[in-house]
C-alpha cells in the first residue's frame, strides 16, 4: 500500500461504517415496513407488528453511525491514539451486530453490509499503526 494512502485508510473505513450504518438508521426510523418486508423476509402482517422494535433498531444504528463520524473526526483531527480505541469500538459493535444479525436471519446481507464494514474500520484504525512500528 503506498505510504501516502495510508493515513486515509482509517478515514474511508470509519466514513464507509457511518455511512452504511446512517443508511439503515434513516431505513428502520422512517421506512421498516417495507425494509422488514425486502431485508428480513417478514411478512408485511408481522412488519407492521414489529414498527416499534424496528424504529428502536434503527436508533441504534444511527448510535453506531454517529460513533464512527465521532472516531473519524477525532482519529484524523485531534488524537489518533484515541481515535483508534473509538474506532475499535464502533468496528467491533458493527463486527458483531453483523454476525448476530447472521447468525439469527441467515441473510448474508448481514455478513457483506454490516460485518465487513466492521472489520474494514477495524483494519482502517490498526494497520497503519501496526506497519508503522514495522509489523507486516
Amino acid at each position: 500500500m503506498s505510504p501516502e494512502l495510508l493515513p486515509w485508510l482509517p478515514v474511508a473505513a470509519l466514513a464507509l461504517l457511518a455511512i452504511v450504518h446512517a443508511a439503515f438508521a434513516y431505513k428502520e426510523i422512517f421506512d421498516w415496513e417495507a425494509a422488514a418486508v425486502e431485508v428480513l423476509g417478514m411478512p408485511p402482517e408481522v412488519a407492521r407488528a414489529c414498527a416499534a422494535v424496528g424504529r428502536n433498531q434503527g436508533l441504534s444504528n444511527a448510535a453506531l453511525a454517529a460513533g464512527a463520524a465521532w472516531a473519524l473526526v477525532v482519529f484524523r483531527l485531534q488524537d489518533p491514539a484515541w481515535g483508534r480505541q473509538l474506532a475499535t469500538f464502533f468496528g467491533a459493535w458493527a463486527l458483531v451486530a453483523g454476525v448476530f444479525g447472521y447468525a439469527t436471519f441467515h441473510r448474508p446481507g448481514f455478513l457483506v453490509k454490516q460485518a465487513l464494514p466492521g472489520l474494514l474500520a477495524l483494519l482502517g484504525a490498526w494497520l497503519p499503526a501496526l506497519l508503522a512500528r514495522g509489523v507486516e
